[in-house]
């Protein structure tokens, strides 16, 4: 095992960064849960051999505690992992196996595209490549999934280098063993540019949904626009829509447990700060047999800046949408030069529940961009995180969190600190909120000031399962509640106002 600089701390949740020998930059693009309290991480390492600079996958597994229990590296300079900075979806589990699907650059210096399927160790058990039959072409896969025979689909771009370039979706079939079936080149008329950044295939009408970007106007004025592309099972298109307005893109994708679709990405806004466009954080659910009518959408969320969008998704067994994203802090807490990680929580039917930032900056006053790239739960209930740290202070780390069911990414301890010094309460809307004394014994007191009135404001009280032990209605702008029945431990207490989230802590009973 290779020798690792890394930053610890034993928990029931961690943040750790590794720096691996010989690598001048580390990207980390995924972490699963192999067994229970043990995890496999992917990404993508930079090193220099012989004044040559070249990337490489990198394999690693973690322990409970976050620390590398191993490493294994693939590729050379004649054999290069290109990094993908749009893509959240380039790693994917499946039963006791990891598959990767990506770009890579050839000795020829032909762009390639490659399925790699390695098991939980981190050896390679095969690898497929696919070219292109035009020497202009280039094959560039940027997610895999399982298709609904037992094989897998893949989805891209093809990327032509003639002197008018332009792209085409793509989407490769294979079977099981990632042997290619058929291929299709998604195109469309001028501007000819289709990009597909997830995939999913529904299980009971087969018809496959690829979710990325177009381009949208004439040769003057392209401009990139949201895409969502419902294809039957061989591939062929049956309906295209864009949601976004102005522009946008979407990133990622899945199926919730109501067979219905939900993806995210970030939506382009006119305004311009330097000469770039701004944006926010997007996200739809939608029916494959109605497209055109969403079942619901989350737009204009949070603060319109040069970085707001949500990177990746996943959903809990009740059904709420956890989403990973990224905001600067020029517009959100006036922090100079910096990007905060964000965990937003919603409901099935797109209700905010909670928006939780974090600032994993460790040199204030130098730029860190620091995106969220894999979003996975674990056995216990808890969160594993990929971030990928870009502009970070070089050598970049490998940077793996681990949040607990509450959204603590360290010590039990640690959290409990952080509830009395109020870091971790979130307000949502304009309303003061007391809570105290905290940690409480038998009684606690909560006061509300609010621009507007106090009525129809709601306390629920949770533990740490999530299952709701006490709601009462608040009557009054200070209220005393009893919690005498309740045993030593740490509860989520949320306020609610016509329904509506506006308040999120901690509370510890002693």
């Amino acid at each position: 095992m290779l020798l690792s600089l890394t930053l610890t701390l034993t928990s029931q949740g961690f943040r750790v960064r590794h720096y691996l020998p010989g690598a001048s930059t580390h990207l980390s693009k995924a972490i699963f849960e192999a067994t229970a309290g043990n995890y496999i991480t992917g990404g993508i390492t930079v090193e220099v051999m012989n004044n040559v600079s070249y990337n490489r996958l990198c394999i690693m597994g973690l322990n409970a505690q976050g620390q590398i229990t191993w490493t294994k590296k693939y590729g050379n300079s004649k054999f290069e992992y290109l990094n993908n900075n749009l893509i959240s979806r380039s790693y994917y589990k499946k039963g006791g196996n990891i598959y990767y699907s990506g770009c890579v650059r050839d000795s020829l210096n032909k762009q390639i595209g490659v399925l790699i399927k390695f098991n939980l160790n981190g050896d390679t058990l095969w690898q497929k490549i696919y070219r292109d039959t035009d020497p202009l072409e280039d094959v560039i896969p940027q997610m895999v999934t399982s298709s609904v025979d037992g094989g897998f689909l893949i989805t891209g771009f093809f990327q032509n280098n003639s002197n008018t370039p332009y792209s085409k979706c793509l989407l490769i079939k294979t079977d099981a063993n990632g042997n290619e079936l058929w291929r299709k080149k998604i195109a469309k008329v001028t501007p000819n540019t289709q990009d597909g950044k997830a995939i999913v295939q529904d299980a009971l009408s087969k018809k496959i949904v690829i979710v990325g970007y177009q381009y949208i106007g004439n040769a003057s004025s392209w401009s990139s626009y949201d895409n969502v592309l419902v294809l039957d099972s061989l591939g062929l298109k049956l309906e295209q829509k864009t949601f976004a307005g102005f522009g946008g893109v979407l990133v990622d994708l899945i199926q919730t447990q109501d067979d219905k679709f939900v993806a995210v990405g970030q939506k382009t806004y006119p305004n311009t700060l330097g000469g770039t466009n701004l944006i926010k954080s997007f996200a739809l659910k939608f029916d494959i047999e109605n497209i055109a009518n969403p079942v619901w959408v989350l737009n204009g969320f949070d603060d319109l800046t040069l970085t707001n969008f949500f990177t990746c998704l996943s959903e809990l067994p009740n059904g709420d949408i956890m989403i990973g994203g990224i905001i600067d802090t020029l517009q959100v807490l006036n922090i100079p030069n910096n990007c905060l990680t964000r965990l937003t929580k919603l409901s099935s039917n797109g209700t905010l529940l909670s928006n939780r930032y974090y600032n994993y900056n460790t040199t204030p006053g130098d730029f860190n961009y620091q995106t969220l790239r894999s979003l996975e739960q674990t056995a216990d209930g808890s969160w594993i995180a990929a971030i990928e740290c870009i502009n970070f202070p070089s050598p970049n780390p490998f940077f793996f969190v681990k949040f607990d069911s509450t959204g603590c990414d360290s010590t039990l301890a640690y959290c409990q600190s952080q509830v009395v010094s109020g870091v971790y309460q979130n307000t949502l809307n304009d309303v003061n909120v007391g809570v105290f004394p905290n940690p409480a014994s038998d009684r606690f007191t909560v006061t509300i000031n609010n621009s507007t009135s106090e009525k129809g404001m709601e306390l629920h009280v949770f533990d740490l399962s999530g299952r709701e032990i006490k709601r009462l209605t608040l009557a009054n702008e200070k209220e005393v509640v009893d919690i005498s029945d309740l045993c030593k431990g740490v509860y989520i207490l949320r306020l609610t106002q016509n329904s509506k989230l506006v308040y999120t802590s901690k509370l510890i009973k002693q």
